[in-house]
């Protein structure tokens, strides 16, 4: 069975919770990641000030498949406050996310 990450950077608050629960889950030394939050420059947008924050997985990621075997959802997935992560096996479900255009909103 195929699994698949959602990542929305609109609803991302740059926590790094992700990462610090990916790094308990799996004994991660520091100088490792599977999962990192990356920030984009800050820009004024219309009068106001924007940067976004986008986590992004590494080759080494596997999405914890020892949880979702048991139906615990990834470490990262469960950790985050904002649920700009979400985790399937349909990429139905996941597609219909994109197209709704979710914003931080939402």
């Amino acid at each position: 069975m195929q699994y698949f990450l959602y990542i929305n950077p609109y609803r991302c608050v740059g926590c790094h919770a992700c990462e610090v629960a990916c790094m308990q889950e799996h004994s991660i030394p520091l100088n490792e990641w599977r999962i990192k939050v990356f920030e984009t420059e800050p820009e004024i947008i219309e009068g106001k000030l924007y940067a976004l924050f986008i986590p992004v997985t590494s080759e080494k990621c596997t999405l914890c498949k020892d949880l979702i075997t048991n139906g615990i959802n990834p470490a990262c997935v469960a950790s985050c406050p904002t649920k700009a992560l979400k985790f399937s096996d349909k990429v139905e479900q996941l597609a219909k996310l994109l197209y709704k255009k979710e914003s931080i909103y939402t």
